[in-house]
């Protein structure tokens, strides 16, 4: 953007994207008391700065420490650490977003609140001793039109998954949704180990 443009309004704006950046001890899934780690990047796309950031992930409501002002065109990146319980290894998983709230730090502007998310990360789990452990995974495969949010009368499309975290082999597994118009969406006569 142009500033001695006559027609320049600044915006404001963030990404976020967020990864997990270790292995689990057993290279397929994480088990129970080890913790995942994660990074979320954050970038302020817009053309001023932005100020009282607070980054987090879906599966806490706890916000993580990062700088509590972001220059436009920068990027931090941010660690947050998640212990997995026995509860997430027996889901077969954890499901989460990394997320960011800023507000626009012109005085020039009305004040006002950005937010942003990064897609789903799934993070497959398990008991690691050969408890069966499913894992269910729905995620949105489509994108709204906006941008932002869906709006009445878009179509969300979803992609479903499932998997097996365990040293056994798990049979008849038949997968069910309550939105789906029919009874089973989705059956395997087996699963292999891991």
């Amino acid at each position: 953007p142009d500033a001695d443009d006559p027609d320049y309004k600044p915006a404001a704006g963030l990404t976020v994207d967020m990864t997990y950046t270790n292995t689990p001890a057993n290279g397929s899934f994480f088990t129970p008391g080890e913790v995942i780690e994660y990074l979320i990047t954050v970038t302020n796309t817009g053309d001023v700065p932005l100020t009282n950031l607070q980054v987090g992930n879906s599966s806490s409501e706890a916000v993580v420490p990062a700088p509590s002002e972001i220059a436009p065109g920068q990027t931090i990146q941010v660690p947050y650490y998640k212990l997995v319980y026995e509860g997430d290894a027996k889901a077969g998983g954890i499901n989460s977003y990394g997320h960011a709230n800023a507000f626009n730090g012109d005085p020039a502007l009305p004040e006002s609140l950005v937010s942003g998310r990064s897609t789903d990360v799934f993070v497959p789990c398990g008991m690691g001793d050969g408890t069966p452990s499913v894992y269910y995974l729905k995620t949105v495969a489509n994108a709204p039109a906006n941008g932002l949010y869906f709006t009445e009368g878009e179509t969300i499309k979803y992609r479903l998954s499932f998997g097996n975290n365990t040293k056994k082999d798990i049979y008849n597994i038949t997968l069910n949704d309550p939105m789906a118009n029919t009874r089973s969406v989705a059956f395997a006569r087996r699963l292999k180990a891991g």
